[in-house]
């Protein structure tokens, strides 16, 4: 991933004011969570920021510096307001409010699919009706019609189902990462950016002092 710190520090603050957000309404919507988890998935790997930082130490110490001071100063704001309230940010439901998110998608499934089959039972039933009486017969006429008009909802009902079960398997797909997410992911997360922003702080100030008369 190409390590753009301005981008790094835009989204810490935005991953703060989501958690200010938190403590103060106890709930975030399930795209606020998502965008949390995001923010994990884009810095999980730490040695994109690790190899961004050496080669700046190596060609724009002076920028680098800056640069990673800053995002010093935003992560350290963030962590400090995770300290501060980790009790309220450790009850962050991930799990809960996935299932929340789908169950309108389940549901709508399920009832979609009870209405099918019952379609579908109603059509068998009527169908071996017919298959027992002759074209001549009184009531065949009224009955192939009701089993033409069963059988044109059920294949519309059907349509529908598959059309819901796509829904909700993108659904689930979208939730998966947010599913097994905790906070403590998050925290982890954040506090390795910061003592990488230490470190690469330390080692520039180290090699100017070094190199000064």
């Amino acid at each position: 991933m190409k390590i753009s710190i301005p981008q790094m520090i835009e989204r810490i603050s935005a991953v703060k004011r989501l958690l200010e957000k938190y403590i103060s309404s106890k709930q975030l919507t399930f795209e606020e969570e998502r965008d949390l988890v995001n923010f994990f998935i884009a810095y999980q790997n730490t040695n994109d920021l690790v190899e961004y930082a050496l080669d700046g130490i190596r060609n724009t110490p002076d920028e680098t510096l800056s640069e990673f001071t800053l995002l010093h100063q935003s992560s350290e704001e963030l962590i400090r307001l995770c300290n501060d309230n980790m009790q309220a940010l450790l009850a962050i439901d991930f799990k809960g409010d996935c299932e929340k998110h789908l169950k309108p998608f389940e549901q709508e499934y399920k009832t979609a699919s009870e209405v099918a089959t019952a379609l579908w039972q109603k059509l068998q039933e009527i169908s071996n009706r017919l298959d027992f009486m002759m074209e001549s017969e009184d009531g065949y006429s009224e009955l192939r019609k009701e089993c033409d008009e069963i059988e044109d909802r059920y294949y519309k009902e059907h349509a529908r189902v598959e059309d819901l079960f796509e829904r909700m398997r993108n659904e689930q797909a979208k939730v998966a990462a947010v599913y097994y997410f905790s906070f403590e992911m998050l925290f982890i997360i954040i506090k390795k950016i910061d003592e990488i922003s230490q470190s690469v702080i330390e080692d520039i100030n180290n090699t100017t002092e070094e190199v000064q008369p």
